[in-house]
């Protein structure tokens, strides 16, 4: 009996993990992984979270956290300067991985 119950805690393993390896394959941070880049929605527009500098780069607190994030996973950070009305449909459509926008 006890082999019996062994047998099937491990097929139950096995099934888990390569469940659990899927869902990881279509994961956003393994995409972001394989791809070395961080693609960050925002919109340019609310101070002090998200503006553009006199040169034109977009800075702030929101910008400094995605920068951090995309250091500690060790890629490069992108981000994609959209309009508020239109920025959940964005991500919702892959343009970005995620938002960070005030």
């Amino acid at each position: 009996m006890r082999i019996f119950l062994l047998g099937i805690a491990v097929l139950f393993s096995l099934s888990a993990g390569a469940a659990d390896q899927a869902l990881w394959e279509k994961s956003t941070l393994n995409q972001i992984l394989k791809r070395g880049e961080l693609r960050v929605g925002t919109e340019a527009g609310y101070m002090p979270f998200e503006m553009r500098d006199k040169q034109g780069n977009i800075i702030g607190f929101d910008i400094d956290l995605a920068k951090k994030m995309a250091s500690v996973l060790k890629v490069k950070v992108t981000f994609v300067n959209t309009q508020w009305d239109g920025i959940i449909p964005a991500l919702l459509t892959d343009k970005f991985d995620i938002l960070m926008a005030a």
